[in-house]
């Protein structure tokens, strides 16, 4: 059985080779560091879990429309030229009903990013009730708006 020391050898050894002129103790040391940084977390955190990243931060003035509605998915019609991006948080607002807060979104997958449409994650106002317990003036529905925070309350 080979260890995970050697195989982290064998792939500096195969990382030096594909790359000419990278100097080796430099891929030793990077590797040496990664070992002792998983030795410091548990197994089964993934390393991009570890990462801690700020939230987006929101695009003033960001303001779309829902176009779709399939449960808590929601399809708007801004995406990633827009601004939006994964992380992101952004008010449902009924306008026929002046300007209702009917609850948030988020944008929880870069797979669900397009250029000019996103696919997001409705969470209504009253979180502890499940969608369909809601009202039907409670649901998210094609035409409500969606906009950053500033614009409604001028923060939170």
């Amino acid at each position: 059985m080979v260890t995970p020391v050697i195989l982290v050898v064998l792939s500096i050894a195969s990382l030096a080779q594909a790359m000419p002129g990278t100097d080796t103790n430099k891929l030793e040391e990077l590797a040496l560091e990664h070992s002792e940084q998983r030795a410091g977390s548990p197994p089964w955190v993934h390393p991009l879990h570890r990462l801690q990243k700020p939230s987006p931060a929101i695009v003033p003035n960001l303001r779309g429309q829902v176009t779709s509605v399939s449960g808590e998915l929601l399809v708007l019609d801004i995406g990633v030229n827009t601004g939006l991006q994964v992380g992101m948080v952004l008010d449902v607002i009924r306008l026929e009903s002046r300007d209702k807060h009917i609850g948030t979104v988020k944008v929880t997958s870069a797979l669900n990013l397009f250029p000019k449409q996103a696919i997001v994650t409705f969470t209504p106002v009253r979180r502890e009730h499940p969608l369909d317990r809601l009202k039907e003036n409670e649901l998210p529905k094609i035409g409500d708006q969606v906009r950053s925070p500033e614009t409604l309350t001028g923060g939170r």
